[in-house]
């Protein structure tokens, strides 16, 4: 065998190899982004149902309460006693503010509401301490969903929202004709709760399951659990600190403040409206719903201006 021909094998052989050795790279990146899509998508169905549950709940236990309404009155000292304590304590740490409206005759059925509301209460806050933990595990996705999903899914979030906005105006309009037929109060009312917790459960879930496939988002939102100081310590370059990655997490800061600015003014609105009826004469509800909206407001273009800029 001649030199050339030698040469020409040994440089077959090499390309051959660095084929191989690129095929089995995109294979196992092929299969790491197979491994964190099932993982995401697990984690994703758990967090949808596990939130849409809790709302369920909490909704579910205001229409028990009036449900529970409709049985025979009872007078037992020891559950009086506990509510008035709850009263207590709600309006103690409300600062005043709020007086739950319970009824005498039934005290149990302010008990079980309150239940209904803790339980509802702790399975969102284990689904956020989940998600903490995945995003901890999992602080970036690299995989995507094709368009073809996204408007699949977005089609079925639509579907979904909009059969359960129908649903709750049907199931109003029927009870209605049941208010006019003369229907128990304490039943109508415990129908309405029931629909919008039956609403409510569709729309949480189908919002939930929806935003799984805003996989740039999911990156964005994992900035908020990261600390600064490590990623001034890891993300340098020939020694000078990445700097875009400081400014995402600062803007990521930015957007969970001004989530939880419209959370708390949308609260303090909605609650002062609801059990302090002198403010409903005022202008103050009116300037609580404008700092909420613009805080919403704010907060989406700070996000999308991070989505546009820092995620590809």
């Amino acid at each position: 065998m001649s030199a050339s021909e030698q040469a020409a094998q040994a440089s077959a052989t090499e390309h051959e190899l660095q084929s191989s050795q690129q095929q089995s790279k995109h294979s196992s990146h092929r299969t790491r982004h197979e491994q964190e899509r099932t993982w995401y998508e697990w984690h994703a169905r758990t967090r949808a149902f596990h939130m849409a549950n809790g709302v369920g709940l909490m909704l579910l236990g205001t229409a028990i309460g009036n449900f529970m309404q409709l049985l025979p009155a009872q007078h037992n000292k020891g559950l009086e006693t506990i509510v008035d304590w709850l009263n207590e304590l709600i309006g103690h740490e409300s600062y005043e503010l709020i007086h739950p409206n319970t009824n005498p005759t039934h005290p149990e059925s302010f008990l079980v509401m309150i239940a209904f509301i803790i339980i509802g209460s702790f399975m969102v806050h284990s689904c956020k301490e989940d998600s903490e933990q995945f995003h901890d595990a999992f602080p970036r996705l690299n995989f995507r969903y094709s368009a073809e999903e996204r408007r699949s899914q977005m089609q079925r979030h639509l579907t979904w929202t909009l059969i359960a906005v129908l649903g709750v105006l049907i199931c109003l309009g029927l009870l209605y004709f049941a208010h006019l037929a003369n229907w128990p109060a304490d039943l109508i009312g415990g129908l309405q709760k029931l629909s919008f917790a039956a609403g409510a459960w569709i729309v949480v879930f189908a919002g939930c399951w929806y935003e799984r496939c805003n996989l740039r988002y999911y990156n964005v939102n994992s900035m908020r659990y990261a600390n600064i100081y490590e990623l001034l310590d890891h993300h340098t370059v020939n020694g000078i600190t990445d700097t875009m990655i400081i400014k995402e997490k600062h803007l990521c800061d930015y957007v969970v403040s001004l989530g939880r600015v419209a959370t708390v003014a949308g609260v303090l609105t909605v609650a002062g409206y609801v059990y302090l009826p002198t403010l409903r004469g005022s202008w103050i509800w009116i300037a609580g719903a404008l700092v909420t909206v613009l805080s919403l407001i704010a907060r989406y273009m700070v996000l999308h201006h991070v989505i546009q800029n820092y995620e590809k």
